[in-house]
């Protein structure tokens, strides 16, 4: 008998357990070291999150997942800083290079002017939005 398949919104915990999956997968099979994921976080004085970025560390790659910065505080060096935070871990850990993906109408001059390289488009994202591959060797 097959088993269920179930939706659930959300699914942190759940995700959790499919890393470890494919950690153990590709431990056996390659002997890749396991994936770590990390953040680094700007709060203000009522220590709520007003800026941050958060990737995972996988087969000596870092790949960013999430990077942002209230309005107020863009245009001040904070999205560089934590770019270069990140950076720095994944370089102190032995990564090789860097990824990321954003939409053309998000920041891909920000990127560039970090150092960033494109490396694909894909198309057919909502409202005509193309998203970007981007790579930085180390």
């Amino acid at each position: 008998m097959k088993r269920p398949i179930i939706f659930i919104n959300n699914p942190s915990m759940e995700m959790k357990s499919l890393v470890k999956g494919l950690n153990k997968d590709a431990q056996e099979k390659k002997g890749i070291s396991p994936s770590t994921f990390f953040g680094f976080f700007i709060k203000d004085e009522k220590d709520q999150i007003i800026g941050g970025i958060t990737g995972y560390i996988y087969s000596k790659v870092l790949s960013i997942n999430l990077l942002w910065v209230e309005k107020t505080l863009r245009g001040k060096g904070y999205g560089s800083d934590l770019l270069k935070k990140a950076e720095k871990h994944a370089r102190d850990i032995g990564c090789a290079f860097a990824t990321l993906e954003t939409l053309n109408w998000q920041a891909p001059e920000f990127y560039k002017k970090n150092g960033y390289k494109e490396e694909f488009r894909q198309e057919g994202y909502e409202k005509n939005s193309t998203k970007i591959h981007f790579r930085k060797d180390f």
